[in-house]
């Protein structure tokens, strides 16, 4: 795990963000303790929240957006007619980051042993409830946001009540609970406004349609042609905390040492990349079912939105470092150092509610001004 003066356990790196009459952010570091049992969950010291409201940001697409192929658009600038086919937002509710070394021989009969660690952290205090107001709101302020711009969108009525979408394969999860992900060390957890389905297309890494699931966007193709439209299918992604995992390496890309590396830092923000906070749309000009035009503008700049919300508290730590230590020392094997730590970041609701519907409120602002700047273009 981490080199230096804590030679077991995790360090957990909080990231503290204090408004006032100047923005002033700082990192609280909390080494762990040597594993055991403890009598009670240890908890980091945050400070209680700021009082003060973030300030809507006003971002530029052309600075934080990746914007589709010049095909793309030019197909999208045809259509005058919009529709919000679909709204999707993922809120982050757990944050994994894993390191590991291989054991490795040293020559001389000297040999380290592999070593493995994970840290895993769970947002609490945040219930579905407060996740469904939230994407209800940020779905009412894009819509003000496109109707602002003049963009005439059809209503969702009449996309839901279409034959097409009556073709469409929806996102599967039990009644009353929402569309769960576990991918890449996240844990996803999807909502869209009251009364709109969750679907995905062919081949998106958070979908659930494969490489080879072409149906739905055939069948949007299908809506789109017959009422001479563009069909958005927004998302926005809400993280609660940034992870990070292994050490800098040496001279000939090898570690030295063997200590892992893994930290989180705590903070409400809209993921970038491909695969996350995007702007995808369809349209489809000739009465070919596969004659569609798909792109998607995604962000490319992660958006953090500054304040802190809870607190962490670790709620298991486990390590067999010292036994396998011991085995070493007796000329006996004892496999792989396993290391491992569990928090939970206890959320205050309101103010996650407060930070999160900020960094929403950033999104859709950004999104419906992407869409504008592409017709526009």
């Amino acid at each position: 795990m981490f080199a230096g003066k804590w030679p077991i356990g995790l360090v957990v790196l909080l990231a503290i963000a204090r408004v006032g009459d100047a923005a002033e952010t700082t990192d609280a570091a909390q080494s762990a303790p040597s594993p055991g049992a403890a009598a009670e969950p240890e908890k980091a010291q945050v400070p209680a929240p700021a009082p003060v409201a973030p300030t809507p940001l006003d971002i530029s697409p052309a600075e934080f957006m990746q914007m589709p192929d010049s095909w793309a658009r030019e197909e999208l600038r045809k259509h005058q007619r919009v529709a919000i086919g679909g709204f999707r937002v993922a809120f982050v509710t757990k944050a994994v980051a894993s390191d590991s070394i291989r054991a490795a021989y040293h020559g001389g009969g000297q040999h380290s042993s592999g070593v493995n660690t994970k840290l895993e952290v769970t947002l609490r205090q945040v219930d579905a409830a407060r996740m469904q107001a939230l994407a209800d709101r940020a779905y009412r302020e894009f819509l003000e946001q496109l109707k602002q711009a003049g963009v005439e969108v059809i209503p969702h009525e009449t996309v839901a009540a279409h034959p097409a979408f009556g073709e469409m394969k929806y996102a599967k999860h039990a009644a009353g609970a929402p569309y769960v992900l576990d991918q890449g060390g996240r844990t996803y957890t999807f909502f869209t406004p009251a009364g709109m389905k969750l679907w995905f297309t062919q081949a998106e890494p958070l979908g659930d349609q494969g490489a080879f699931g072409t149906g739905n966007g055939w069948a949007v193709g299908e809506f789109a042609f017959q009422q001479k439209a563009v069909v958005l299918n927004p998302m926005l992604v809400v993280d609660f905390a940034e992870t990070h995992s292994g050490r800098p390496r040496g001279f000939f890309n090898v570690r030295l040492g063997n200590r892992t590396e893994v930290g989180v830092k705590t903070g409400i923000s809209l993921r970038s990349g491909r695969a996350m906070t995007q702007l995808a749309f369809i349209a489809r000009s000739a009465p070919i079912a596969t004659a569609i035009a798909s792109g998607t503008a995604f962000l490319k700049e992660t958006i953090t939105i500054a304040g802190s919300f809870g607190e962490m508290v670790k709620r298991e730590e486990s390590s067999n470092r010292g036994l396998v230590t011991g085995l070493a020392v007796l000329g006996l094997s004892g496999g792989p150092v396993r290391e491992s730590e569990r928090h939970d970041l206890v959320a205050v609701p309101d103010r996650y509610d407060e930070l999160a519907g900020a960094a929403l409120q950033a999104g859709t602002r950004l999104l419906a001004r992407t869409f504008t700047a592409i017709r526009s273009n």
